[in-house]
């Protein structure tokens, strides 16, 4: 309660001020009354001296609050040791109280490298800071919240209309709400505008009512972000934050922002930090760790690199980085912890289960869904506890990555569909063997990380469930790439078990998951034993929990959950269509430039492109493919893939290496091994990209082949 009446405090106090202004004919711009800013060290600072180029901070923070509460919201010493080359100093707005040591003790622990300070005097929110370059204003979370000029929001800035509100329940009733208003110029309000309401844990999508309001109630402790979709011109948008004052339903108006919008594109570089979505095809570069990060070329000079090689392991987003790195703040053991952090930890680990299962379209009453460390581990895992005899059989196909084949070589039999000249599987295959075996599991992936061919798996479960059998999909290649459900569109076609990576889809902190009938794993334990597992554990005997906990012993890869949710929200935002639609359009432009040279060698059909994600294979038969992979980072910085990308057989297949020729290369170095180079696209890479690898590859062709006589290595690739 004092925390609320310091902050209504602050509201009547600005809204005073507001009314002298109003009184005086002042307005936005002019010259507002004296301001003073006392330093931790006694001094006193002036806007003077804030104008040094960089950019003002301006974090919200009420003396109010106790120690222990800014202990608990640290986001304010993150952002400040992310951006301290880039600002002047923070500045603590709080004229309440005497926050002032209080401020001092947690620079001192946080090692926070600015002036940190209280205000005296006049409210900070009417200082003129029109000539400093840039402000921002930082909530407790440490986000950036908007841009100010002076008092009000920067007109005509971005669209981001962000704002925050801590609360609390009240009887477990929703006791705080967002309104966001949108309307023209003119104030005429805008019906049926989409305003999204964004926040850790899920995205509340509304449309305006007759009056141009959407509202969000909301209980418990948690932030929103407010995003009307589009940039529609000459339209203007509120954002009101509400808090219950009394158990009834009135409101008290907490803070009001008010914006026009504009398109991004068109704000200076240097207009702000950091500021975060909406997401999409046009500006996700911007989110990408290590895009701008230079190379050194083979001249000495420097470049950013060029990622072609996402197939084997997607770079960080930014986004994803943040959010780990802020949960991080409040890590604590999952599940037996008894603490407000392990209470944290275990509702997000928990949340972002139901996010895997919901974005698979999994029903949660039939499916559940245990974390592993990769798509490999998960396999391996899966098939520890599935395979119960080396009698039983498992069917896969001639395709398959080594962790979809191995897996259950080195635990029962397994037979081989066959794939066509072209590289697609033989469906007619698959049928032939299920009528011909009883087989147990059929195992494939739903794209291939050679070809880039996307598997059809719902016929695949469906001819499998028609002979007694189960499916399980490898979904690595599957999930950055395209939308994907464990649902077809008859009982027949679900997936029974879908296998994957968050290292494949932006999120590269060794987590992934395994999403699976919870009835069958259920009646199957894994050959991984631990804490976590079990209900009792007596002298001679022990009792193990149901699914998913049976299958996630030991303590568990938290960044890798948070990471995975965070990629998955920003996946959907950036929407599968438009990912498949700009995939295609980079197929083709890479396929016809190699078409156009001489000596290129496809793999795969180069004419229906449909089926395929983001991946071409190919070889020039007049050079060492080793040597050519190796001379196009040397002078381009484009970054490849080379070798069989551990799908041997497939690739054997697809080169014509014949089975009883491969003992003759078990002791040969990699460049005098058979091999393809691979470009795996990412939702990142552009058509300049690909026009940059079409323009360096006869350079890098004449400098591989200078090196095969230099080495006298074999000119096949």
């Amino acid at each position: 309660m004092k925390k609320w009446l310091g902050l209504l405090l602050l509201l009547a106090l600005v809204c005073a001020c507001c009314a002298a202004w109003a009184e005086e004919g002042r307005t936005v711009g002019q010259t507002p009354p004296a301001f003073s800013f006392t330093d931790t060290d006694g001094n006193t600072v002036t806007l003077e001296q804030l104008q040094e180029g960089k950019k003002l901070v301006v974090v919200e923070f009420f003396a109010t609050w106790s120690d222990d509460a800014l202990e608990a919201f640290p986001g304010m010493a993150e952002v400040c040791a992310k951006y301290e080359d880039q600002m002047s100093f923070v500045l603590l707005a709080g004229p309440m109280g005497d926050s002032l040591e209080m401020l001092k003790d947690y620079k001192e622990r946080h090692q926070l490298p600015f002036t940190v300070g209280s205000v005296q005097g006049d409210v900070v929110d009417f200082v003129d800071l029109s000539n400093v370059p840039t402000h921002l204003f930082i909530d407790r979370y440490g986000k950036v919240a908007c841009l100010y000029e002076t008092a009000f929001l920067k007109p005509g800035l971005f669209e981001n209309i962000v704002g925050y509100l801590l609360a609390d329940d009240y009887d477990g009733q929703p006791i705080a709400a967002y309104s966001a208003r949108v309307f023209k110029e003119d104030g005429t309000p805008v019906p049926g505008a989409e305003v999204s309401f964004i926040g850790a844990e899920e995205t509340i999508r509304q449309t305006t009512d007759e009056k141009g309001l959407a509202c969000l109630p909301i209980s418990g402790l948690r932030s929103y972000e407010i995003r009307v979709t589009g940039t529609p011109e000459g339209l203007r948008t509120t954002l009101d934050a509400y808090m219950r004052t009394t158990p009834d339903t009135s409101y008290a108006l907490l803070n009001v922002k008010d914006s026009t919008l504009m398109d991004l594109s068109q704000v200076p570089e240097t207009a702000g930090l950091n500021v975060e979505g909406p997401y999409t095809l046009e500006n996700i570069r911007n989110y990408v760790v290590g895009l701008d990060q230079p190379i050194t070329l083979a001249d000495g000079t420097t470049r950013p690199a060029i990622n072609f090689d996402n197939a084997a392991t997607t770079p960080a987003l930014s986004p994803v980085m943040d959010e780990v790195n802020r949960q991080l703040y409040l890590y604590g053991s999952i599940g037996r912890g008894f603490s407000q952090k392990s209470n944290h930890s275990t509702e997000m680990y928990e949340i972002t289960r139901d996010k895997v299962l919901a974005f698979l379209n999994a029903d949660p009453k039939r499916y559940t869904c245990f974390y592993v460390n990769n798509t490999t581990d998960g396999l391996n895992k899966l098939a520890s506890a599935l395979i119960t005899s080396k009698e039983d059989i498992v069917l896969t196909t001639r395709m398959e990555h080594h962790a979809n084949d191995l897996s259950w070589r080195e635990r029962c039999k397994v037979i081989y569909a066959e794939v066509d000249a072209q590289g697609r599987i033989i469906y007619d295959d698959i049928e032939k063997l299920l009528k011909e075996n009883q087989v147990s599991y059929v195992s494939v992936t739903a794209a291939s990380n050679v070809t880039g061919y996307v598997t059809d798996v719902h016929r695949v479960a469906k001819l499998a469930h028609q002979y007694g059998a189960k499916i399980i999909v490898d979904g690595a290649q599957i999930v950055a790439h395209r939308a994907f459900s464990m649902l077809g569109d008859t009982e027949e076609e679900n997936i029974d078990f879908f296998v994957f990576s968050a290292h494949k889809m932006y999120s590269p902190y060794g987590g992934g998951a395994v999403v699976g009938l919870t009835e069958i794993l259920d009646d199957h334990m894994p050959q991984f034993y631990g804490g976590g597992t079990i209900t009792i554990v007596g002298d001679t005997w022990q009792n193990y929990k149901s699914a998913p906990a049976r299958y996630e012993a030991g303590s568990p890869n938290y960044p890798g959950v948070v990471g995975l949710g965070k990629a998955i929200d920003i996946l959907r935002e950036v929407g599968f269509d438009s990912i498949q639609a700009h995939e295609q359009a980079l197929n083709r432009r890479l396929i016809d430039g190699l078409r156009a040279m001489d000596h290129a060698v496809i793999y795969g059909d180069t004419e229906d492109i449909s089926d395929r994600v983001g991946v071409v294979t190919f070889n020039f038969d007049n050079v060492n493919s080793y040597l050519l992979a190796q001379r196009l980072a040397a002078l381009g910085g484009v970054a490849t893939r080379r070798g069989a990308f551990c799908a041997n057989p497939y690739v054997w297949r697809l080169l014509g290496v014949a089975d009883d020729e491969l003992e003759e290369y078990l002791d040969c170095s990699d460049m005098n091994t058979p091999g393809m180079i691979r470009v795996s696209f990412g939702i990142y890479n552009t058509e300049e990209e690909v026009d940059a690898l079409l323009s360096i590859l006869p350079q890098a062709i004449e400098a591989a082949q200078n090196d095969n006589e230099e080495l006298e290595v074999s000119e096949s690739y």
